[in-house]
């Protein structure tokens, strides 16, 4: 979205509120106008960010348009998917996905122009993702992150639920090699979420998985950031 769309409001409005509902004003607003008719041709015409040609990969049967994709952190509500497509972005990802909404959850918060989430960062119900997804014009790949905390009969259902809205999948170690270990056919590729800190000590588990036909390779994510450092 073109810098001037908003930022004259950044320190007029958006500054003066909370970070979640700054961020769902952005995100909602640049989905509605994605909604309208010729919105979308809109924002590519101000924006000039489709990828070239030559960025394009296809991989895992899956073909992505750009080697960027953008974090499900960043719109834990879904308020901005139909948006973001329009942005260059190779995939999209949603989540964490949690079967039912935590009693406890914290906001991101803002210290000195950094965004700071934290262990207890916002979820994405199951119901969510679906109402969502079910009305999305999908362009653009979806990996859904599944919660780390999320137990072998919730992982079940969730993965029976969003199987028709995404292209793959999202677990840790624990959950995907307990998925593999069924024996069950899926249709979704699997990818193992590892911390970066951690990545050194995980040689030995992905041998343990990368010849299963479903693993689809590794997603690296970053230590939540604190004020006093990572």
């Amino acid at each position: 979205m073109p810098d001037w769309s908003y930022h004259p409001l950044k320190k007029i409005v958006l500054d003066k509120i909370s970070p979640q509902k700054s961020r769902e004003f952005i995100h909602s607003s640049m989905n509605a106008i994605a909604s309208f008719p010729g919105g979308r041709n809109l924002i590519a015409f101000l924006g000039h960010m489709k990828p070239p040609q030559e960025f394009q990969k296809y991989l895992n049967h899956t073909n992505f348009p750009s080697p960027i994709g953008l974090s499900g952190l960043l719109d834990p509500n879904l308020s901005g998917v139909n948006a973001f497509q329009e942005l260059g972005f190779g995939f999209l990802e949603i989540g964490p996905i949690v079967l039912d909404k935590p009693k406890r959850e914290e906001e991101p918060t803002r210290n000195n122009e950094q965004i700071l989430f934290s262990d207890h960062h916002e979820k994405v119900p199951l119901k969510l993702a679906i109402n969502k997804l079910s009305k999305l014009n999908k362009k653009i790949p979806i990996f859904a992150k599944i919660d780390a905390e999320v137990k072998e009969h919730e992982w079940d259902l969730i993965v029976q639920h969003l199987t028709p809205f995404v292209d793959a999948f999202i677990g840790t170690y624990e959950q995907v090699t307990s998925c593999f270990q069924k024996g069950e056919f899926y249709s979704r590729t699997f990818y193992i979420s590892f911390p970066a800190d951690e990545l050194d000590n995980k040689d030995l588990e992905i041998a343990d998985v990368k010849h299963h036909t479903g693993f689809g390779g590794i997603v690296i994510h970053a230590p939540n950031q604190t004020e006093d450092g990572y």
